[in-house]
């Protein structure tokens, strides 16, 4: 109960629960240090045992994605893509599209689509699913979609990786 309290008054300060988001970029400092185990206790700790990620306001799509977005990728590298699909279509793409449709947007909305695609075709390659979509295969030969400004993909890098970015291994 604490939590929400305590997550719903920062989010009336800052219209963000900044202290969230920061147990994802601790994450995101642990994963390039290389320090794995602590990353996914981050990872278990924010959606398990304090229930940060389910006690946010759904509406606020900007706050969870985020909040997760560091967190979704460090459990795709990790081998828990399905775990990431999952959070990802709970938190950010169901509340996104329940709430705000086509008329909605979000800075991380670029990165979006490129990353909903890039889980379901890891899944079925990794065989975690039995269909592909094949509009998958249109989108990604679409130009436009490589449309993104600079800007809004090095700020969104600044949470993990940016929709034009590619993982990139930190000695």
């Amino acid at each position: 109960m604490l939590t929400s309290i305590h997550s719903a008054l920062v989010v009336i300060a800052y219209a963000s629960d900044r202290c969230a988001q920061n147990f994802g970029c601790t994450a995101n400092c642990y994963n390039r240090l290389g320090q794995i185990d602590r990353t996914l206790k981050i990872a278990d700790h924010m959606n398990i045992e304090f229930n940060i990620t389910p006690k946010m306001d759904p509406k606020n799509v900007h706050n969870s994605i985020v909040t997760l977005y560091p967190i979704l990728w460090i459990l795709k590298d990790n081998g828990m893509a399905k775990r990431s699909l999952s959070l990802f279509q709970k938190y950010v793409k169901g509340p996104f599209d329940e709430f705000f449709r086509e008329d909605g947007s979000t800075p991380f909305l670029p990165s979006s689509m490129p990353f909903e695609v890039l889980l379901n075709t890891f899944l079925y390659m990794e065989n975690d699913h039995d269909d592909f979509d094949e509009n998958y295969i249109d989108w990604a030969l679409d130009l436009k979609n490589m449309e993104i400004p600079l800007r809004t993909d090095m700020s969104i890098r600044n949470f993990a990786r940016g929709p034009m970015s590619s993982q990139r291994k930190h000695v």
